[in-house]
């Protein structure tokens, strides 16, 4: 007895299963849900946060140790909080004090008593000891002074 083949029929090797199609619609749908959901988070984040106060934890005033012994036509640099700063005896003995950080990319300044300058070495910024304003090079604005009040214990520098 010979065995009969049958033909196959393309129609009868698909199987729609629905089980299958619901659970692949399902999985798809839950992944796009938890990209979407990373993306908006990050999103939220991003716009949530405010513009930090850099100056908002800076103290109101500190002392300078040791800025008696400062002769004129020199400097000595100091923290104010978490800023650097310059404090500065000129020629007269006046004292002048400054944030250290240059206005154009923030490098730290440094006070040239032979040429009576503050200057940045980075772009060659130049800046005024007595007022700290800009007088040439890239800087667009002045550095911030400081205010400068002289005690019987010591000096002390506050915000201006």
């Amino acid at each position: 007895m010979s065995e009969e083949k049958t033909p196959i029929n393309p129609e009868d090797e698909f199987v729609d299963d629905p089980q299958r199609r619901n659970f692949m619609s399902a999985l798809i749908a839950g992944a796009s849900a938890a990209y979407a959901a990373g993306i908006g988070y990050v999103i939220y984040r991003y716009l949530s946060t405010g513009i930090e106060n850099p100056d908002a934890n800076l103290p109101a005033q500190i002392k300078i140790e040791k800025a008696e012994t400062l002769v004129n036509n020199s400097s000595m640099p100091f923290k104010f909080g978490s800023k650097p700063g310059i404090l500065i005896k000129d020629d007269k003995g006046d004292l002048h004090a400054f944030t250290s950080t240059c206005t154009h990319l923030g490098c730290t300044v440094s006070y040239q008593g032979d040429q009576k300058r503050i200057f940045c070495a980075c772009h060659g910024g130049v800046y005024d000891p007595q007022t700290g304003k800009n007088v040439s090079g890239p800087p667009p604005a002045p550095l911030t002074a400081f205010k400068i009040i002289k005690e019987q214990d010591g000096i002390f520098v506050s915000k201006a």
